[in-house]
C-alpha cells in the first residue's frame, strides 16, 4: 500500500523537560554574547517548524509511486531527493536560513578546514556551503548520520567528490579519533531518535563529545529551539539552562538568536579561559 508523505512523516517521541529553570530577559534581535571578544551578528529565522521522518523512513522497503532507480534491485523514493521536510525543515527557505545561521560568522573565507557535521541527513549542509562560500576556502567533509537510506540518497547526490565523506552510524557511539576544526549539530538534538536520554543529559553528552573531536582552536556550534511552540514532539532548550551547563565546561561561546526566538545558535570555542 502506498503511503503519503504526512504518514511517513507522523512522529510521536517522549519529551521529558530541562531539568533546571532560571529567568532571564530576552531581547528580540539582540545577540547574548558570553565571551565579549567574539563578534557576531544575529540572523532571524523566519519559521523553525520541522518535520521528521519515522521509523518508516528506515524501512527500505518503503511502497511509494515515485522511484528513483540506484543501479540495484532496491528502489529509493523520489521525494528523498528532494523533500526538505524529510531532513527536518518545513521547506527549503527555513532549511536556508537555518544553513546560513550556522555557518556565517563561524567559517572563515579562506583557507584549508575540515568540517564534521553530526545528523547529516543526506550532506545538504556540505553543498550549502560549498555553493554559497569563495573558491578560495577548501573544505574537507564529514557528516554522520543514523538514517542508513537518507545516507544513500546523500552518497547518490554527491558523487566522486573526494571533500565529501558521509557515514551510516550514530555519532554518539563512534570511536573518532580524527580531530575537525569546525564540527556542527544542526537539528539533532530537537527531536527524540530513541537513544533513552533525557534531553539535558543529552545536550551535555553531546557538547563533551563534540568538544573532543574538536581541534585545539576549532568550534562546535549547536542548533538548539528555544521554544518548542507547544509541539510535544520536539525538545526544547531554554537559553539559560544551556548558558549554566556550558559554564561547567571553562570555554568561551556565544549564543545568538534573532527576532523569532525559537531557534538560536550556539558556538563552543575549544579555547580554556584562563582566570587571574
Amino acid at each position: 500500500m502506498t503511503k503519503t508523505l504526512e504518514e511517513l512523516l507522523t512522529v510521536q517521541p517522549t519529551v521529558q523537560e530541562p531539568k533546571k529553570e532560571v529567568e532571564i530577559t530576552q531581547y528580540d534581535g539582540v545577540s547574548e554574547n558570553v565571551n565579549p571578544e567574539s563578534e557576531s551578528e544575529p540572523i532571524t529565522i523566519e519559521n523553525e517548524n520541522s518535520s521528521l521522518q519515522d521509523d518508516d523512513i528506515n524501512n527500505q522497503n518503503i511502497e511509494v509511486s515515485d522511484e528513483q532507480d540506484d543501479g540495484d534491485d532496491e528502489k529509493i523514493p523520489e521525494y528523498l531527493y528532494k523533500d526538505s521536510q524529510i531532513v527536518g525543515f518545513s521547506d527549503s527557505q527555513v532549511q536556508n536560513d537555518v544553513y546560513n545561521l550556522s555557518m556565517l560568522g563561524t567559517l572563515p573565507l579562506t583557507g584549508d578546514i575540515s568540517i564534521l557535521d553530526v545528523g547529516a541527513k543526506r550532506g545538504d549542509f556540505y553543498r550549502h556551503v560549498k555553493s554559497n562560500s569563495p573558491e578560495l576556502l577548501n573544505i574537507s567533509y564529514t557528516g554522520w548520520e543514523m538514517n542508513p537510506l537518507l545516507v544513500k540518497v546523500g552518497n547518490d547526490i554527491t558523487k566522486d567528490d573526494p571533500s565529501y565523506n558521509l557515514n551510516y552510524g550514530d555519532f554518539m557511539t563512534q570511536n573518532i579519533t580524527d580531530k575537525y576544526d569546525y564540527v556542527f549539530v544542526i537539528g539533532e538534538l530537537n527531536i527524540d531518535y530513541g537513544r533513552d536520554i533525557p534531553p539535558h543529559d543529552l545536550v551535555e553528552l553531546m557538547i563533551r563529545k563534540c568538544l573532543d573531536v574538536t581541534e585545539n582552536g576549532g568550534t562546535s556550534t549547536i542548533i538548539l529551539l528555544q521554544d518548542n511552540g507547544g509541539e510535544d514532539q520536539y525538545y526544547s532548550y531554554p537559553i539559560p539552562n544551556i548558558s549554566e551547563l556550558i559554564l561547567k565546561f571553562n570555554y568561551p561561546f556565544t549564543i545568538e538568536y534573532g527576532v523569532i526566538p525559537s531557534v538560536y545558535k550556539l558556538t563552543i570555542v575549544k579555547q580554556p579561559i584562563f582566570l587571574i
